[in-house]
């Protein structure tokens, strides 16, 4: 009987995990497309989505907690986190940050100081694809904080679009339809 019941729970499961697979994928497939669209705009849009949360966990946080110091803090975060993305500045701080981090990572790599690099093992240092990997990484970093030729939008619109394509295998991985 017991067993019976864990089969039912079993394929309950499965099927809300289906669901849950499904809605992931759908949810992948927005934002993607959302992105590919927006390009550096929607960083914007997040950033000020960010803040109208933080401004209403604040006033939440103020009725039901009375606390001051965190609503007050939730509040002005709130305030600056929509500051910048209205002004679109929020998506040029990321650009900057960003460009930044890919460049100290073609300098860890042209130093040899790292031995894999998302989790691929690369070749010994000094040699021709390290060498190369590391020049391309500093110049795309370069190129990603000056925002040359708007650059940055074109590369968040590659993002969307990743993420479309990852949305709808998973979608389709989640439906069962074989490919």
């Amino acid at each position: 009987m017991s067993k019976k019941g864990h089969v039912v729970k079993s394929r309950e499961y499965s099927r809300n995990s289906r669901f849950n697979e499904m809605l992931i994928a759908v949810m992948y497939i927005l934002f993607g497309a959302i992105t590919a669209i927006c390009g550096q705009g929607m960083l914007n849009i997040i950033v000020e989505a960010v803040g109208i949360l933080f401004i209403v966990v604040g006033v939440i946080s103020f009725a039901l907690v009375k606390n001051i110091e965190s609503s007050l803090l939730f509040f002005i975060l709130g305030i600056v986190f929509l500051i910048l993305g209205m002004y679109g500045l929020a998506a040029d701080i990321i650009r900057i940050v960003f460009g930044a981090i890919i460049v100290l990572a073609g300098i860890v790599i042209l130093l040899g100081t790292q031995p894999s690099f998302m989790g691929y093992e690369l070749p010994k240092t000094g040699s021709i694809v390290s060498i190369a990997l590391g020049a391309v990484l500093i110049v795309v970093g370069i190129i990603a904080a000056i925002n040359w030729g708007d650059s940055f939008s074109i590369f968040i619109r590659i993002i969307g679009v990743i993420i479309l394509a990852v949305g709808v295998i998973d979608l389709m991985k989640a439906a069962g339809i074989k490919f």
